[in-house]
């Protein structure tokens, strides 16, 4: 039963196994190049790692090779650019033309939307540079023809192509989003099992050493094991030699050779293999078909009509470039003892060659994530998964049950697995059993593999559909079967991932009214990335490049999917995928040697006398070598072109994650389409290295060798690097969010700066944000070109009109948005200020509709990065103090303040709220401390006896009644924006504590809080950043209403700081000294209302025409014979008249302001029997 050890083939494992144990050690005397000696930690002295001085030659020397070492690097990094441009040249020169397939018919479309593509962006930077981005022209108002097709491109864009474009768009991000809960399951699934420690455990065991006591013969089932090849001279070898060492008895075991070489060469040297192993007593046989129809399953199919096959219980089937471990047969064949309805036990492939170079690890992530979760999963859950066809164990009675193999499609192995699902078997994975077996290290290897692998699911699918709805399996097992193994992994997921990233993606840089979120792009792909990568953490350095390049492998399953569901002559193509004969754990080095293992000496002196004449023909064939062809992959190309034209258009746009996207992207399609990427880039390592084997004497420098050689630390550190670079960028391609406060820019004044002095102005407040009370067009051209965000207003008067009409609302948006946006950072449109505290109720009720009308808008003319929202009092609160009692008035609860705040929780925006301590503090400055409302309180609280919240101030007060009025409304995380807050820096007589002490006082005291690093926020959402803009830029003459509403600003009209103030925060200590406040207690005594210095003559009469005209013989004192009457004494008259209109009517609302022409005063301006009327306080 017994049988002797094979040394011969032990003694080559033992040494490829040693060979690839010793780390690379370069040593010698050249002081150009350090000395590297890498040993395995088994190995190192520990004496070296003692420290030792060193003296001042010695360093200098060290520092000297360093300074060298570095030059080196620069000189490779030198020469492997120019290698890699000499070869993008030699592909582009030496390209062939693509044959006529299905591959040809994507290109020709791709090619045909490429054109497409360059054609729109010269005519969108022709519109840029002539301006038409801020101000796009219209049919009616166009002169030249160029302008009229542009107005009539936009309006069919807009009307007929972006819709279509954008329910595309929606349906491949609800697939999308399918896909990736589908991932995010098994990802689950994968992690229950690893938690649970679930595994399949067989029912027996076999003994480690096949003789021993108690183990009989017939305790080892008849197992036929298969190794269909064809033309693979490179691998045959080994898989034989491995095969015919497996642990088995050989009396209960047959080796099928299946050999379908079309090389009469390389069938002389299966043969000679076969005939040794025979000599050696292996019950081993070889098989050549003369008719060589069916690929890989007419080649199984024939083997399994040998009259002997009746005899045997189970087949193994290995590809020619699998080595199974000796143990395979005993960790397999006992999970089929006592349970008949298993079918397949299927095994784990291990890959020698995963280091190679960027394909083989880029492949490895994904064949990792393939086993460790979707086969284990399935396998666990579901007992099914599609067979590999390869390193599995089959039951020759389900084979037979289900059909045998069938030669339909080029998915054999998945039709087999179907077919026996369907008819009840079940599957077992074994997840801990691994074969090794080699990846794919060109390009084209891996390109032609995954297309068979991507169009033979769909000839499969159309085949078997009726078959699985009229299989007796359960409904549950039919749907698994269809939604998900067909059509979710099978279809949608290469029709989306194309789809949506090679053509929906562009297209929506040219056509902004369809929208992509950025969400999509990156951050969903980004998340699904490091899923996939789980199981493979070593190769997690290569997220980036792994994303990057699934994304340019979508192309190439696409078109086989496409392929194999419409029956073209592509899909039943079989292009034997190519190997390298690989032993052992990729070994650059032993790579670069002249012969390779199948050539070597050794296989020649151990074949048999027979196969010694057929090996000696093929030694010149030998010599000869084969030469790489250059490849230029057409499709990726015009692909690359058409990224990095919507990357060009996209950066017009100011899109920065589409623009980083598409740059990169584009780029990783040009570096596959020029085929740098696999083994084709190689041979210029291989060839250092060769010639450092000819000539030890010259040492190669550490950093001339691949990274992966010498030492993968490096290479892992620049991946990292690499990876936060994108980081950054996809960072920076937005601005910050902080709460940095901006300012409100309010224009009531007739000696206001230009707009262009004011910009200069609110940078030299170091204000990142502005806020507008319309969207005055010379403001936002000035504000063009700027880092400052801007929020502009739709004007009161328009709000009903907007709510009833959509295309009122589209106007407004073309006039007064697109003529500046993007760039103008226009990034906050607020509908009204203040509208919830009119007493119109129509006005009120129309304000939500309206702010959806504006945000359809919006959408569908492409804005994409404007939020909506409106400004609100806090009058609309019924109650705010303690703040857990916040809750918005009765009247506008339900009605209004519920659809808004649901209206901008969809929308991600804010609830913006002006927040004034001021007027709180100075209707009761008896109950509130003043030291409270601005910030300077040190022994004053206030607790809210709900919530045991303590507050130190007015402001958090305020805004957390705000904010457990949205809790009471449903919406507790709906973000805050302070619309304005601020202190008077003066004001009326009447109106206590506005002066320029209080003022700066709370505002810089405001500043800190909000600018602060890491955000305060509030009692109630602590550590929250909390936006705001301080009102106001400047003190406005020609506001109406007390003197404090013309006293908010921190600029006089002049352009001087009316205090110190730095709105980034960084300033915490200003050297002026503020004058002492004056006003903190109420005045009592007279009050005049008289002409304002300085006031305009013209409107002065006007004003005094009002202020007689109001009834109650206001100015009869100044009329001709009266006491008052002085002519050609304007300015007198005007005087009285305000003081005498103000002494009447300010108990019913009157003010003492006539539009900034008024201003109080305390001295008596009566003259002789002249006495003018005064307000007694």
């Amino acid at each position: 039963m017994s049988r002797s050890q094979n040394e011969e083939f032990q003694q080559w494992w033992n040494k490829q196994r040693d060979r690839n144990n010793h780390d690379v050690l370069y040593t010698g005397d050249d002081e150009a190049f350090l000395t590297v000696e890498i040993r395995t930690p088994a190995t190192v002295d520990p004496d070296k790692d003692r420290i030792r001085t060193r003296t001042a030659r010695q360093l200098s020397r060290l520092y000297l090779l360093k300074f060298k070492q570095l030059a080196s690097s620069f000189v490779w990094i030198g020469n492997s650019f120019l290698y890699l441009v000499r070869t993008a040249n030699r592909r582009i020169a030496n390209d062939n033309p693509p044959s006529v397939s299905s591959s040809a018919r994507l290109y020709r479309l791709i090619k045909g939307f490429l054109v497409v593509v360059v054609l729109l962006l010269c005519f969108e930077l022709a519109a840029y540079f002539k301006g038409w981005h801020f101000t796009p022209p219209s049919v009616a108002s166009a002169e030249v023809a160029v302008e009229v097709v542009y107005a009539w491109w936009l309006e069919i864009r807009a009307s007929y192509l972006a819709p279509p474009l954008q329910s595309l768009t929606n349906v491949c991000i609800i697939l999308f989003l399918i896909q990736s809960v589908d991932r995010l399951v098994l990802v689950l699934g994968c992690f229950w099992i690893k938690l649970r420690r679930i595994k399949p455990v067989a029912s027996m065991a076999y003994p480690t050493k096949l003789v021993g006591e108690g183990v009989r013969l017939e305790d080892y089932p008849m197992v036929i094991v298969q190794i269909p090849m064809c033309n693979e001279k490179e691998v045959y070898q080994q898989s034989i030699g491995a095969v015919c060492m497996l642990d088995w008895p050989r009396e209960r075991m047959l080796v099928q050779v299946l050999d379908d070489s079309s090389e009469l060469d390389v069938q002389q040297l299966i043969k000679a293999e076969v005939q040794k192993w025979q000599q050696r007593g292996v019950r081993i046989v070889y098989r050549h078909r003369l008719i060589r129809t069916g690929y890989k399953a007419g080649n199984l199919k024939a083997a399994m009509n040998c009259e002997y096959v009746k005899d045997y219980e189970f087949v193994a089937i290995f590809d020619a470039d699998f080595q199974p471990p000796a143990d395979f047969l005993k960790k397999t064949v006992p999970h089929f003892k006592g349970n008949d309805e298993l079918a397949l036990v299927q095994t784990r492939w291990a890959f020698v060659n995963k280091d190679e170079n960027l394909l083989t690890r880029l492949q490895n992530i994904n064949l990792s994530f393939h086993f460790e979760v979707e086969q284990q999963v399935n396998g666990v859950f579901i007992n099914f998964f599609g067979f590999n066809g390869t390193a599995g164990v089959w039951r020759i009675k389900a084979l037979e049950d289900c059909g045998g193999w069938l030669e339909r499609t080029t998915v054999e192995d998945m039709d087999i697995a179907v077919r026996a699902h369907l008819c009840g078997w079940k599957f077992i994975y074994l997840n801990d059993v691994k074969c090794l077996c080699e990846l794919p290290e060109s390009y084209e290897a891996y390109k032609k593999q995954q297309y068979r692998w991507h169009s033979g699911p769909m000839q499969l699918f159309r085949l078997c559909f009726f078959d699985i709805l009229r299989s007796k399996v359960s409904v549950a097992k039919k749907a698994n079967m269809i939604f998900l193994f067909f059509l979710l992994r099978k279809l949608i997921l290469p029709f989306y991932s194309f789809t949506l990233f090679c053509v929906i993606l562009p297209l929506t840089m040219f056509f902004p009214e369809a929208n992509l979120p950025s969400w999509v792009v990156c951050y969903i792909p980004g998340i699904m990335s490091i899923l996939n990568i789980i199981p493979a953490p070593r190769s997690f350095p290569f997220i980036v490049p792994y994303l990057l390049f699934e994304n340019t492998m979508s192309v190439t399953k696409f078109g086989a999917m496409i392929s194999g569901l419409f029956k073209f002559g592509s899909s039943y193509e079989w292009v034997v995928t190519k190997k390298l004969g690989r032993s052992s754990e990729a070994d650059l080095v032993a790579y670069a040697e002249s012969g390779s293992l199948a050539e070597s000496t050794t296989i020649q002196r151990s074949s048999s006398d027979s196969g010694l004449t057929e090996l000696s023909k093929l030694g010149a064939a030998k010599k000869a070598g084969t030469t790489k062809r250059n490849r230029l992959y057409r499709t990726e190309i015009a692909l690359a072109f058409i990224l990095l034209a919507a990357s060009v258009r996209s950066l017009l746009s100011a899109q920065g994650i589409h623009f980083y996207f598409l740059l990169f992207q584009g780029i990783t399609f040009v570096v596959v389409g020029l085929d740098l990427i696999g083994e084709q880039i190689l041979p210029f390592f291989t060839d250092s290295i060769r010639e450092w084997q000819k000539e030890p004497s010259k040492r190669i420098p550490k950093t001339c060798l691949p990274v992966f050689v010498v030492k993968k630390k490096k290479f892992i550190i620049m991946s990292l690097l690499l990876l936060l670079a994108l980081s950054l960028l996809i960072s920076v391609s937005g601005a910050k969010f902080s709460g940095r406060p901006g300012v409100n820019y309010g224009q009531l004044g007739n000696n206001l700066p230009s707009p262009a002095d004011s910009v200069n102005l609110i940078k030299s407040l170091n204000a990142k944000r502005v806020k507008l009370y319309d969207a005055n067009p010379k403001i936002l051209t000035a504000l063009n070109g700027t880092d400052i965000t801007v929020s502009v207003m739709v004007p009161n008067e328009l709000i009903v009109n907007i709510s009833k009409s959509e295309s009122l609302s589209d106007d407004w948006i073309r006039s007064n948005i697109l003529p500046f946006y993007p760039t103008t950072k226009i990034r906050y449109l607020l509908v009204g200020n203040e509208i919830l505290s009119s007493p119109d109720s129509e006005l009120k009720s129309s304000l939500v509709p309206a702010m959806r009308k504006i945000q359809r808008s919006l959408k569908s003319l492409g804005v994409k990065k404007v939020k909506v929202g409106t400004s609100l009092a806090v009058d609309v609160l019924q109650s705010s103090f303690p703040p857990s009692s916040g809750e918005f008035r009765s009247d506008i609860s339900g009605l209004v303040m519920k659809p808004m705040l649901q209206f901008l929780n969809r929308t991600k925006s804010f609830l913006f709220v002006d927040v004034y301590p001021y007027f709180a503090w100075a209707q009761d400055p008896t109950h509130v401390d003043l030291d409270y409302a601005i910030f300077e309180s040190t022994n004053v609280t206030v607790t809210d006896p709900v919530t045991n919240l303590t507050y130190h101030n007015l402001f958090d007060q305020m805004i957390d009644a705000f904010v457990f009025a949205m809790k009471r409304l449903g919406y507790p995380d709906l973000r805050i924006w302070v619309a304005e807050t601020g202190w008077p820096n003066n004001g009326d007589y009447d109106q206590i504590g506005a002066n320029i002490y209080n003022a700066a006082t709370y505002n810089r005291n405001v500043v800190k809080k909000l600018a602060a690093d890491p955000p305060v926020g509030t009692p109630a959402r602590p550590g929250k950043v909390l936006p705001a803009f301080v009102f106001a830029l400047y003190n406005e003459n020609q506001k109406t209403g007390p003197g404090t509403e013309r006293h908010f600003g921190l600029l006089h009209p002049n352009g001087t700081q009316v205090y110190g103030i730095d709105l980034s925060g960084k300033t915490t200590e200003y050297k002026e000294s503020l004058p002492a406040p004056e006003n903190n207690e109420l005045y009592k005594g007279k009050i005049w209302c008289v002409v304002a210095k300085g006031a305009n003559w013209t409107q002065l009469g006007d004003a005094l025409s009002y202020a007689c005209s109001q009834g109650n013989n206001t100015c009869d004192p100044i009329q001709r014979g009266g006491p008052c009457h002085k002519p050609d004494l304007t300015v007198l008259h005007a005087s009285y008249a305000f003081s005498s209109y103000w002494a009447q009517f300010r108990k019913t609302g009157g003010t003492c302001s006539f539009n900034g022409l008024a201003t109080q005063t305390i001295k008596d301006p009566s003259y002789g029997r002249c006495e003018f009327p005064s307000v007694t306080l």
